[in-house]
Formats: structure tokens, C-alpha cells, sequence
């Protein structure tokens, strides 16, 4: 792609090129009424981090 082009890609293009589990966290943020819609990187990077800190803080009480 060239700078300042945009991409107009469908969402079922991108999770094609991404992991499983980025996938999944996408179609979560994409299918979450409280998100406002269209998501944004922003709202999936925030769903990324929630999980982070429940897995840290749930390995944490464990030790």
C-alpha cells in the first residue's frame, strides 16, 4: 500500500491475515454492543490488555 492510501479491506479480510487469537479477539470487539461501531486498533488493543491483566493479576493470586 502506498502512504496515504487507505485500505478498504472487510473485517473478514484482515482476520484472514491475522492469528487465531487476534482473530477471535477482533470478532469479539467487532460483535460487542457496547463497543461503538465501526471498533477501532484502539478498542481491540483495550480487549487485548484486559485479558493481559486478568491473566497477570489470576497468576499472581496463585503464587
Amino acid at each position: 500500500m502506498h502512504a496515504g492510501t487507505q485500505s478498504h479491506e472487510h473485517p473478514e479480510d484482515v482476520l484472514e491475515h491475522t492469528s487465531q487469537g487476534l482473530s477471535a479477539v477482533i470478532t469479539t470487539v467487532l460483535d460487542d454492543d457496547e463497543v461503538a461501531q465501526p471498533a477501532t486498533l484502539a478498542d481491540v488493543r483495550e480487549a487485548v490488555l484486559a485479558e493481559v491483566r486478568t491473566v497477570t493479576i489470576l497468576s499472581m493470586a496463585d503464587s
